[in-house]
């Protein structure tokens, strides 16, 4: 219920309609209108007013809107006030507080003589109640935790609505689910103590020390069961289409200086057989396994894969653009020639192994 400063200018624009006059003005009790909520801790409690505006406009009705353009209702709105008095935080059940109305008796005549609008009003008192117990003062509700990233890679930032408190994390990176985080509520200024900042947001004193669990973080699948079923499908049709990409039609045996050398890609046939995932220590891969046969040289049967970087155990955020493949370009010697893929599901484990140079705990689950 802000007192505008156009006030004033308004009911000076009054003046100038001579068309008005007090009689038959319409009374309005400004009390109506008036309605208010004790908040917070018995102690520590505060209280807020509202005025209806919209009932009271609606209860005014059109006031002289062809010469005030409409604004009739703002100019009382502009000249009426009322507040509790100083006293109205730190608050206490059973407290009783005064409400006082600001409204000058000039600026009320003037209402009634020019917009004929008789505003009755009084001041009234008001028992605190409600409040609550301090003993139930949580400091979570006056903290923002925020969890991202993949386990266990998983990051943490946390803030206050609280003023003049500074918040930080004890740790808030390379975060796994269950992991425990300290996190620390101080003054910010170092001449201020626990008690004058609480007093201050009209809460409790606390103990500005919160242990807090972290809990929804999504982790990188270490298993093929763990994948999610609409990204799996996803990743099971990229991965044909690039399997198809690398297939040729023929090879260049013929038209080689040395055909035993030629790379071979022209299989027959393929099939997904297997899935395989290699957890790495911050991220992971999981590698779609096909068996390809060839015959343009006689039968041979190798294993090929096209492996994806990053899956994690959820598809929340993910669109199909997000899941990208990429062929394994690994060949072999089979019977004096050399074909993508590897003869066995047995070497294509040694050679992912060996393409990533390092001891990997590589997980394949045939299909």
């Amino acid at each position: 219920m802000k007192k505008f400063k156009l006030g004033l200018l308004m009911l000076t624009m009054a003046g100038a309609f001579s068309l008005f006059t007090g009689c038959g003005a319409k009374k309005i009790d400004l009390n109506d209108y008036v309605t208010y909520e004790f908040k917070g801790y018995d102690g520590y409690g505060t209280v807020t007013k509202h005025f209806d505006t919209e009932a009271f406009e609606e209860d005014l009705g059109d006031l002289d809107d062809e010469e005030f353009y409409g604004m009739g209702a703002l100019a009382i709105e502009s000249v009426i006030d009322g507040d509790f008095e100083d006293d109205n935080h730190s608050l206490s059940n059973g407290d009783k507080i005064e409400f006082k109305w600001d409204i000058s008796d000039s600026d009320a005549k003037a209402v009634k003589q020019k917009l004929k609008v008789n505003l009755k009003y009084s001041d009234f008192s008001a028992k605190v109640e409600g409040l609550t117990d301090p003993s139930e003062f949580d400091i979570t509700e006056h903290l923002t935790i925020d969890v991202s990233g993949y386990a266990p890679n998983g990051k943490l930032s946390v803030s206050t609505n609280l003023t003049g408190f500074d918040v930080k994390a004890d740790k808030s990176t390379e975060l796994s689910n269950g992991d425990e985080v300290t996190i620390t509520i101080a003054p910010k200024q170092l001449d201020q103590t626990m008690e004058e900042v609480c007093a201050a947001n009209y809460i409790p004193v606390f103990d500005g020390e919160y242990k807090y669990t972290v809990e929804g973080l999504h982790s990188y699948v270490t298993t093929a069961a763990e994948i999610p079923a609409d990204v799996l499908d996803i990743m099971k049709t990229k991965g044909e289409e690039i399997i198809k990409d690398n297939q040729e039609d023929s090879c260049d045996c013929d038209t080689s200086w040395y055909p035993e050398f030629v790379d071979h890609k022209n299989f027959d046939t393929y099939e997904l057989v297997a899935i395989g995932v290699t957890p790495y220590s911050n991220s992971n891969r999981v590698y779609l396994i096909y068996k390809t046969n060839y015959s343009v040289h006689g039968d041979v049967e190798t294993y090929n894969a096209v492996y994806f970087d990053g899956v994690v155990d959820s598809n929340e955020g993910l669109t199909e653009a997000d899941i990208r493949g990429n062929f394994l370009k690994e060949t072999n010697q089979i019977e004096g020639r050399y074909y993508y893929g590897a003869p066995s599901i047995e070497q294509l484990n040694k050679d992912l192994q060996d393409y990533v140079s390092k001891d990997i705990n590589l997980t394949i689950e045939e299909l």
